[in-house]
């Protein structure tokens, strides 16, 4: 557990990357047919991380093994009853046949792929942290002969099923190690925006946008310029809608032209993109005419951004000048 508490301690040291878990895994599992069961915690919620979860154990003996120790659906167990399946897991003689990986893609990436141009879908994301996990165990070496889950890899025999957790005990032990993981990811969460005090964890609801708990949390977090901390997806169309509702609108000018499709004279305009050569010469001719700034203005202006960078409000928000970015 040691391994696995450290990772977490690197995921909360530094939220804007995804996390990724990998143990050594026992040898039975690289001499023995084995069987890989994924599920995913964290879909639909606009809080925290998605996280992804594949159990490995042998393909003849390890679901009734699992079974007898009471692996179910996370969602039907209560909080204690995953954690103590997951203590479990790691401890002999459980860890002695099975392995695991996980996978959280952390709320920030989320954002950013959806909000991207071009945009990347939840689908896509989930697919290829799933895909990502069983081609970990094929290169460390694991000898799958079923997939239960998910369709892509046509060598190997793959189940797809609905609630696979609740009829295959390979998948309800992935259901755990995601729940568990996600649920200890959002208790330890650490706000790097530096605004507000960590909520405790009942007080953020378990993240699903039609929860009071949660809604009640995204009314009391929102900032009018800069929106919500990291913890939230603001990809989801829940923080859009109270971004739009509570925080400062915002327009570009150029956005009148572009919704009209008009430049300033009433005529029609279309933006070329520059060549890189034109862009370029552009860049020299503004430096060419640039203002020039005396040793005297230069220094004033360092004291400037000195002092705004030891601003509360700066220093709150974590800002930083778009040229060390």
């Amino acid at each position: 557990m040691e391994q696995y508490l450290a990772c977490l301690e690197q995921f909360w040291s530094n939220t804007d990357q995804n996390l990724l878990i990998d143990f050594a895994l026992p040898n039975c599992l690289l001499t023995e047919p084995c069987v890989l069961g994924i599920d995913e915690a964290g879909r639909g919620p606009v809080l925290g991380p998605m996280v992804y979860a594949c159990a490995i154990g042998p393909l003849e003996s390890g679901e009734p093994r699992l079974k007898t120790v009471g692996f179910a659906d996370s969602k039907t167990l209560t909080e204690e009853q995953r954690e103590s399946l997951f203590e479990a897991v790691n401890t002999p003689p459980l860890c002695d046949q099975f392995g695991y990986f996980v996978s959280a893609l952390s709320p920030h990436y989320l954002t950013s792929n959806m909000l991207d141009l071009p945009k990347t879908n939840l689908n896509t994301m989930s697919m290829d942290a799933a895909v990502g996990l069983v081609q970990r165990a094929i290169d460390r070496g694991v000898r799958l002969q079923q997939i239960k889950l998910l369709q892509i890899f046509p060598h190997l025999d793959v189940i797809v099923e609905s609630k696979a957790d609740l009829n295959h005990p390979i998948v309800s032990a992935a259901s755990v190690c995601a729940k568990v993981t996600r649920d200890r990811l959002l208790r330890g969460w650490r706000y790097r925006e530096n605004l507000i005090p960590a909520p405790p964890h009942d007080q953020c609801g378990s993240g699903y946008p039609a929860e009071p708990a949660t809604k009640a949390y995204l009314r009391s977090v929102i900032d009018p310029v800069f929106g919500f901390p990291q913890l939230v997806r603001m990809s989801w169309s829940t923080a859009a809608v109270l971004m739009e509702k509570h925080c400062v609108p915002l327009r570009w000018p150029d956005d009148d032209e572009e919704e009209t499709g008009k430049g300033s004279g009433g005529s029609s305009r279309k933006r070329r993109s520059l060549a890189p050569a034109e862009a370029a010469a552009s860049v020299q001719m503004m430096k060419h005419f640039a203002q020039r700034v005396t040793p005297t203005e230069q220094q004033q202006r360092s004291r400037l951004r000195r002092q705004l960078l030891n601003c509360e409000f700066f220093a709150k928000h974590q800002l930083a000048w778009v040229t060390e970015l």
